[in-house]
Order: C-alpha cells, then structure tokens, then sequence
C-alpha cells in the first residue's frame, strides 16, 4: 500500500476487533470508571505536616474519588482545606473534582489549582492538572508551558508527554503532536515502572493511556497519507485495548 489514498471509513473500521472510533478516546470514561484511573494526588506536599484531622479528610475523600463518589468525595476535601487552608494538594483534590464532575467547571478547578501553586509553586501534581485544565479550557499555549514545567521536574512521565500531545494536536501542531505521543512510548518501553502522576488499579500492568497513545499517533499517520505506518499502529492500540478488556472482564469474574 503506497501513496495517498482516500477511504470512506477509518482504518480502525477495517480491523474488526477495534472499536469504530477515530475523533473519540477509546471509551475513556468507562475504561477510567472500572480501572480507577484519574488523575489526582498521589502523596502529599513532600515534608509537609498537614494540620489537624486535614490528612484524614483528604484520604477520605480520596477513597470516595476511587470509587466514583465524587459529589461525597468533594465535601471531605473542603472539610481537609477547613482543617488546613495552607495543604496545597487538598487544593488540588478539590480543583480535581471540579474538572471531573459530569459538568465540569473549569473556571473552580483553575482557581484551586492557582491556589496550591501559590502554597507551594513546586507542585507537580498542580502544574499537572492546571495544564490539563489549561488544556481543556483552550488556552493551549499556557497548557504547553505547564506541561513543559512537569516534563522537566519528572522527565519520566509518559502521561504528561501523551497530554502534550493531545495539547499539541488541539494547536493543530501534528509533528509536535506525533513527537510527544513517540516519546511518551518510549518512555513505557523503557522502563517497567514509569513515573505516573494518577492512580491505577491494584495489582494492573496495563495502562490504558498506551492504546490510546496508538490510536491518536495512528489517527495522525492517517491524517498525513501514511497508511501502512497508521495500519500498524492501529494494530498496536487494538492489542493494547483487547488486553485493557480482558483484564476488566477477569475482575470482573467473567473468566
């Protein structure tokens, strides 16, 4: 296969096990919703002596989160910051919230995530999720700049490269977008355990984010006529996804 050739359905559509989808996540949510997968506070400010009962909220309503329980989970994080109005990562966990709630508000998120910078401008959970917000809300350039501070503080993290490249992909840059979605796999390829700035399921070593690296590169390969290269990846996010679900369906009981 060689050249530029039109097709009047994706290429994922011609491999059958894949799911029919080239502008969308591989069903991000439910993916997310049975694995855990958010993007929240791993561990607190390092040396950081939260004040009070502030550290049991906060790990309360972490577990809450985990369970997909957020409009419970939200009032144990402000009870956290009540408790302590200077633990920066419960003002994470709380802007966290708000740009994951079903209707998002952005404009809440940002200002908690603002906050926790001012608290402690080392922050890498905050510049995370500030560029994600950044991200999601369109301002694309200072998304990149925040993506560029934690790729800097924690070159490992191969989902922060993939957010960049989703970043890049909204700013209609598609080189810078396939060269952070590259790196972003090299990353998993090299390295057993690499620096994650989310929670994952117990016990879980697939990473969804890898099939829908595979998917977004092999939508751009597409995008540019390179159809052998696209079909190839689309066959790397097809295993990636068949083992996401065999891992649902064996938690689930299923076989």
């Amino acid at each position: 296969m060689t050249g530029v050739q039109t097709c009047a359905l994706p290429i994922s559509a011609l491999l059958p096990s894949f799911p029919r989808l080239t502008g969308e996540r591989i069903t991000r949510r439910a993916i997310e919703s049975v694995l855990g997968i958010e993007r929240i506070v791993k561990k607190t400010q390092e040396g950081y002596q939260p004040k009070g009962k502030a550290n049991f909220y906060y790990n309360l309503a972490v577990r809450l989160f985990k369970k997909g329980m957020i409009s419970q989970a939200l009032p144990k994080a402000k009870k956290a910051l009540e408790e302590d109005p200077e633990y920066a990562e419960a003002n994470v966990l709380i802007g966290v919230f708000y740009s994951k709630q079903k209707k998002k508000d952005l404009d809440k998120a940002t200002s908690y995530f603002l906050a926790a910078l001012d608290l402690d401008p080392s922050s890498v959970t905050a510049h995370y999720n500030y560029a994600i917000a950044c991200k999601d809300g369109n301002r694309l350039a200072e998304a990149i700049k925040e993506f560029g501070i934690v790729i800097e503080k924690v070159p490992t993290s191969a989902e922060a490269y993939y957010e960049l490249g989703l970043t890049h992909i909204k700013n209609s840059d598609k080189v810078k977008a396939a060269e952070s979605f590259i790196k972003a796999l090299d990353i998993y390829a090299g390295s057993g355990e690499q620096k994650m700035l989310g929670l994952r399921a117990s016990g879980s070593k697939v990473n969804p984010n890898k099939a829908y690296i595979y998917h977004d590169l092999a939508a751009l390969r597409q995008e540019e006529g390179k159809l052998d290269e696209a079909v190839e990846e689309y066959k790397k996010a097809n295993k990636e996804y068949k083992e996401i679900v065999g891992i649902m369906m064996k938690d689930a009981g299923l076989y």
